[in-house]
């Protein structure tokens, strides 16, 4: 009796290795077809039947935008020349807050520390989220000093002592001769002093 039964057995795992193996080829036969779909389709939505599609609205469809700019000749002189001799002033924070929000005793530089920071002090900085235009401080943690920066890192954000060590290596060695090779020294002794 017992050969029969191991006959079974053998019988029903093949049956199920059958099983196994037409699904798999379907289903690599599905995401093939769907796949070939997808890419002829120019990667656009695919309209199932029954249903209707409403064509995307991307960048790329809205229609040019027209300048309409007057002939160079048929501008008033007086305008070009107003134009052509205007002083356009630098984007000066400093003179832009005076000048218009009447704030003019601004420092342009901090008081120089008291003593040089070390790796472990803790500071509060103010902070601009862009997206949102709001300010507000964050607590933050000293973590690696270059003889050109300091890396502060706001507190509960995680971040691995090597990656930061491999960062301000790549800042010192590449990025601030890079910058100063294309854009000049630093403003001395700066704003921090």
């Amino acid at each position: 009796m017992e050969p029969s039964t191991s006959k079974s057995s053998k019988g029903t795992i093949i049956a199920v290795v059958l099983v196994v193996v037409v699904c798999l080829c379907i289903l690599t036969a599905l995401v093939g077809l769907g796949a070939y779909l997808y890419f002829q389709s120019g990667n656009s939505t695919l309209a199932l039947p029954g249903t209707e599609t409403q064509p995307s609205k991307s960048a790329t469809e809205q229609p040019p935008v027209s300048v309409n700019r007057p002939p160079l000749e048929s501008i008033p002189a007086e305008t070009a020349n107003t134009l052509r001799d205007t002083v356009v002033p630098d984007n000066d924070l400093y003179d832009l807050a005076c000048r218009l929000k009447g704030v003019c005793d601004v420092s342009r530089s901090l008081p120089a520390p008291a003593a040089a920071f070390n790796v472990g002090d803790r500071r509060k900085f103010w902070v601009s989220n862009s997206d949102t235009s709001q300010n507000f401080q964050v607590d933050t943690t000293l973590r690696y000093v270059t003889p050109h920066s300091y890396f502060w890192l706001q507190d509960g954000i995680d971040a691995n002592d090597k990656d930061i060590a491999a960062l301000m290596s790549t800042f010192e060695a590449k990025i601030y001769p890079t910058d100063r090779r294309f854009f000049g020294s630093e403003w001395t002794p700066g704003v921090d002093n």
